[in-house]
């Protein structure tokens, strides 16, 4: 008999705090693996994919097929199914979810190249207004701010933009994801380029439009302190002096508006 690749995982798995996962959670993604397929099909590569605390696997089956699953180490699966069976209902671009239960989510695996790749490479605005677009809608069907707002968890397929890993929503006002993220664009290569900067006053800007409201000084100076406060926390994971830098000149002269 051929050995699948999920076979050598059990036991093995463990969220970066490293709490260990539950062995029946390697199981229960066996038996979700085969009610979506219909039929055994032998996973035959995993690969595992960043997420802060719970374990996230590429898996490619004999048929082929990519499919991704999340196995959860923390208590946050019953919020995350949710908000992507939400959002997928209201047509927002997430991962369709195949099949969930037991701390485990199986779901549709999106082929495409991730923003911050993108938009770094491209430094093109529309990118920025796709963003912006994303997490109104995203705020408008779930009431909730997205968290953890990374560029790395958003994927460019053609013209459409999916957003991803919702682990780490919560309640809270819409300014904690815009700025969050213009912190992402600001704290990746190029850092703070002058495209950069123009880059997150358009987010900010375009967020504004969609809600119908004028771009204040109150706005502003909370939109800064936001993403100065952003950057402060990933200077500390990343150890990375240059943005600790970054946070404080933000902090204490803003950020250039053209």
């Amino acid at each position: 008999m051929t050995m699948d690749a999920l076979d050598e995982l059990s036991g093995k798995l463990h969220g970066l705090d490293g709490q260990v996962l539950e062995v029946e959670r390697v199981k229960t993604l066996r038996e979700l693996i085969d009610e979506h397929t219909r039929r055994p099909d032998r996973v035959t590569d995993v690969g595992r994919l960043r997420s802060k605390k719970n374990v996230v696997l590429r898996l490619t089956l004999s048929s082929g097929e990519k499919l991704i699953g999340k196995l959860f180490v923390t208590n946050r699966f019953e919020l995350e199914h949710g908000l992507l069976l939400s959002c997928h209902t209201a047509g927002l671009p997430v991962p369709e979810v195949y099949g969930a239960r037991n701390g485990v989510i199986l779901m549709k695996y999106i082929s495409g190249e991730p923003l911050v790749d993108v938009l770094n490479r491209t430094l093109e605005n529309r990118y920025v207004a796709m963003l912006a677009q994303w997490y109104y809608d995203f705020h408008k069907i779930t009431g909730m701010v997205k968290g953890d707002p990374r560029l790395r968890n958003f994927i460019v397929a053609g013209d459409i933009l999916w957003g991803l890993d919702f682990e780490e929503a919560h309640e809270g006002p819409w300014i904690l994801d815009i700025s969050g993220v213009a912190a992402s664009i600001l704290d990746t290569n190029p850092i703070f380029a002058p495209e950069k900067q123009k880059m997150v006053w358009l987010l900010l800007d375009e967020y504004l439009d969609l809600m119908g409201q004028p771009r204040t000084e109150t706005t502003e100076e909370r939109f800064q302190s936001v993403i100065a406060d952003a950057l402060a926390e990933t200077a500390v994971w990343r150890s990375d002096k240059r943005i600790k830098t970054l946070s404080e000149r933000i902090r204490h002269e803003g950020i250039p508006v053209n």
